[in-house]
């Protein structure tokens, strides 16, 4: 090392020395080089330029491990008692890279501990291979605590020995019994020796693989263990027309022993229709004994399914039954629930173990058995082979006729000119099940003009015992309630200076819930002593009272809910909710849409929500309206998400101007302001409506409200007296 520094930092003057001995003398490079001056070497030109060479090699990287670590041999030490086989494993090993590394070490046994030069060391399991967590690089030295079951049969022991994952696997297996007979399944069995009435054999096992060893031994072999079961048991009792089934949910747990076969008791009558379990391997059925074999014996916990069924001959009245159950157990719980098919009264009492159950507190695994609400439960509890029997009366009841359509709520709006001709729009909000006309049998003289369905014009039907206005229309499939509509024209009798006049509305064959009836009548005459099937609006509740500070707030948190609710609109669908403007929401406003020839009208359903579906992309224009508020218009730049849509309170003196052919009138306040449906119709008339009437400009708005129409003309009687 020496001579080489000296070399490496002293190399010019010899490489002079050298370059001019080539040029004086070129035969004297056989010779012996001359020496240099002191503290100099000197060199051949060959060894200097292999010096060179070796000098501008880049240094070499040391190459990664290709694994992380390795487990060069485990020494395995197991002795067996008569139930259970406990032992250590020694493994030896040396992780190669930096840092913290999972080393897999064992698998297919229970460990009891890990330690690393007596301290704890942390495991995982992951997919049934448990890995150890070392910090490396270095060697390592484990120990392994494990145990594992003995099975006994006549004559024989079995045990199962891990999956040791290491280059080399030695074993030494001591085992009961002087000269017993140890086999193993995988590896190789050598050496043995006995001694105190004990057999130790020597093992080469099979790295990563699970082997099995057993041994027989001239002593008695211990009997099995006698099985010790608990069960939960949950009935769901279904009642049909003609039969009765019963859908038994069983888990079973062995506290003792490892049965083989289950027994249940099933009621007498009832065929085994299913049975379905992961430790079931088949079932036979003999009366009412249920034979159930086990395929895993040694499983602790096992959970199936059995359903039965029994037919009965003229429909159920009266039933007694003993509930599904295991045969020899120890202790089981149950619960008993009870459903119908059809209109059903179900009469069940408490007795013996039976306990009464509300149906809300049935546990999540029964009622997702139930397809229909049920009836009535029970719990009970039972010990041994006691019978749980049940009894229940069934008074079945005919179905009755389901109605196809219903109207949440009718706005009528009648304007009545000064010559006694009236014109009326029937607005309707309609759920719809099946009905495909609505029929309206108009009043005496009276002409039906239009109709519309979801916002868009169908054609009314004549018929000898009524119109017909179309409750579908082609392409229109509403999700929810929609706004059907219709106008008709009556000839009416002239006002006379004084006297009485009688106005009524159609029949129609759908039940409202709600009619609220606007009637505009001209300014010239002094209406009153108003009479008839409908009360006067004023005498109800305020339809939107002042609500408490708290109130408003969990209005708007509902609100809030509802709309955060609708977060999975589709790209082609425009949906929100309308609230007013203390953020409680609004049923009953109507919604429409425009984007091009795409034009659909709905009206918000309980929760003021709405969903129009197939919009096409692009801006769409979006008017809200409500008796009462101001209407809502905006535009919408894309589809897709939901909107928040809030309601302005309308005045009662605003100006509205109305079109009559070429002519522009401006109506200032009445002295009952009309709503906005009146202002709607003044509109529809105005050329629109195939029709001439005299619109009035000014007078007074008469509102009536009547509950629960069914079938049944709605009339309305005053006096009134020119002024």
């Amino acid at each position: 090392m020496h001579a080489y520094s000296r070399l490496t930092t002293r190399y010019s003057r010899p490489l002079l020395v050298l370059g001019a001995c080539l040029l004086i003398a070129p035969m004297s490079l056989a010779q012996t080089p001359p020496a240099g001056a002191p503290g100099t070497v000197t060199l051949p030109l060959s060894a200097y330029d292999r010096l060179v060479e070796r000098a501008s090699r880049p240094p070499v990287t040391p190459e990664r491990p290709p694994v992380p670590a390795v487990v060069a041999r485990a020494d395995l030490q197991a002795r067996a008692s008569s139930d259970a086989l406990r032992g250590t494993i020694t493994l030896q090993g040396e992780v190669l890279q930096d840092g913290r590394v999972k080393v897999p070490i064992v698998s297919g046994t229970t460990l009891i501990d890990v330690q690393q030069g007596g301290a704890p060391v942390p495991v995982m399991t992951e997919s049934g291979v448990t890995s150890a967590v070392l910090s490396g690089p270095g060697p390592f030295t484990l120990t392994v605590a494990f145990g594992s079951e003995v099975a006994s049969e006549p004559g024989r022991a079995t045990a199962t020995l891990p999956a040791v994952r290491a280059g080399t696997v030695r074993a030494t297996i001591d085992v009961p019994g002087d000269g017993a007979d140890v086999r193993i399944d995988s590896g190789l069995a050598g050496a043995r020796s006995s001694a105190a009435g004990r057999t130790t054999v020597e093992l080469t096992l099979q790295p990563g693989v699970a082997s099995r060893v057993s041994w027989s031994s001239r002593e008695a072999v211990r009997t099995p263990k006698e099985a010790r079961i608990v069960s939960d048991v949950k009935t769901l009792v279904t009642v049909g027309e003609s039969d009765v089934r019963l859908a038994s949910l069983f888990d079973v747990n062995v506290l003792q022993g490892q049965p083989e076969q289950i027994d249940l008791q099933v009621p007498e009558g009832f065929d085994v229709v299913s049975v379905s379990g992961g430790s079931v391997e088949n079932a036979g059925q003999q009366g009412s004994r249920l034979a159930l074999a086990i395929r895993e014996a040694s499983r602790r916990s096992h959970q199936f399914l059995v359903t039965l069924e029994r037919t009965v001959a003229g429909g159920l009245q009266h039933a007694e039954l003993a509930m599904p159950g295991v045969q020899g157990v120890q202790r089981e719980a149950g619960e008993i629930a009870w459903e119908a098919v059809g209109t059903v009264d179900l009469t069940t009492k408490e007795a013996g173990a039976l306990r009464r159950l509300d149906v809300a507190e049935v546990s999540a695994s029964l009622s997702s058995l139930a397809r229909s609400p049920l009836l009535a439960a029970f719990r009970y509890q039972r010990r041994g082979d006691e019978s749980v029997p049940v009894a229940f009366d069934v008074r079945r009841f005919a179905n009755a006729p389901v109605l196809g359509a219903v109207a949440a709520d009718a706005t009528v709006t009648t304007l009545v000119s000064s010559e006694g001709r009236a014109l009326t729009e029937f607005a309707l909000t309609v759920t719809n099940r099946g009905q495909l006309f609505l029929k309206v049998g108009l009043p005496q003289g009276a002409t039906l003009l239009s109709a519309e369905v979801g916002g868009q014009p169908v054609k009314p039907v004549d018929a000898p015992d009524g119109a017909r206005v179309p409750l579908v229309r082609p392409g229109f499939q509403p999700a929810g309630p929609y706004l059907v509509s219709f106008v008709y024209v009556e000839a009416g009798r002239t006002f006379d200076k004084k006297g009485d006049a009688e106005m009524k509305l159609p029949r129609l064959d759908l039940p409202v819930a709600v009619l609220r009836w606007e009637v505009f009548l001209p300014e010239r005459f002094k209406v009153k002593r108003f009479e008839g099937d409908a009360m006067p609006a004023a005498l109800l509740p305020p339809a939107a009272p002042v609500l408490a500070r708290s109130d408003i707030e969990e209005a708007r948190a509902f609100a809030d809910a509802v709309l955060g609710r609708m977060v999975d609109l589709r790209s082609d669908q425009v949906g929100g909710i309308v609230v007013d403007p203390s953020g409680s929401i609004i049923p009953g406003a109507t919604v429409r849409i425009v984007r091009g020839s795409y034009r659909q009208t709905m009206v918000t359903d309980r929760d003021g929500k709405f969903v129009f579906s197939g919009v096409p992309s692009g801006p769409a224009q979006l008017t809200v309206d409500l008796p009462g508020f101001r209407t809502f218009s905006t535009t919408l730049p894309s589809a897709g998400r939901a909107t928040r849509v809030t309601l302005e309170v309308g005045g009662l003196e605003e100006t509205v101007s109305v079109r009559a052919e070429t002519e522009v009138v401006q109506t200032q306040k009445a002295q009952a302001a009309p709503s906005q449906n009146v202002m709607n119709l003044q509109r529809r008339i105005a050329g629109v409506l195939p029709v001439r009437i005299d619109i009035p400009r000014t007078g007074q708005s008469f509102t009536f409200v009547r509950p629960l129409v069914l079938d049944e003309e709605t009339a309305l009687r005053f006096q009134y007296k020119a002024q």
